[in-house]
């Protein structure tokens, strides 16, 4: 079962498209789905709920669009290490992010530029304000 929302609304990925929770008597915010998902679950496999409206991709948005945690690996694959000039990690390298990171499918994001004198062997940090202006 996968949980989707389709402009903010609450839906599950279904063969053949999505059902709307909202309009099945479930909650429309994500967030309350996830707060009730072991009887969102057991629903869904006694019903075997059919589409009640197509998969839109273009109008995906964030499934858990209010997280209290977000969790993230670092250097989770070779050739970032290589990048980065650090060894392979033996255990994964865990630390969180601020809820904001999180962004809807295919969003613009904005990345500063890095400065002509830093590369990642000589610069682990940025150098005064110029990779970002807040």
């Amino acid at each position: 079962m996968r949980l989707a929302a389709i402009d903010g609304r609450a839906c599950l990925v279904v063969p053949g498209g999505v059902v709307e929770l909202g309009a099945s008597g479930h909650p429309d915010d994500p967030m309350a789905c996830l707060a009730r998902w072991d009887g969102l679950a057991a629903w869904a496999a006694a019903t075997d709920p059919a589409p009640t409206g197509p998969l839109d991709e273009a109008r995906l948005t964030c499934p858990v669009p209010r997280p209290t945690q977000v969790f993230a690996i670092g250097l989770n694959y070779r050739a970032h290490c290589e990048e980065t000039g650090a060894e392979v990690p033996t255990v994964p390298l865990t630390f969180t992010k601020f809820p904001s990171c999180l962004a809807p499918r295919r969003a613009s994001a904005w990345a500063a530029p890095r400065p002509a004198s830093c590369s990642p062997a000589t610069c682990s940090s940025p150098p005064s304000s110029t990779w970002a202006r807040w």
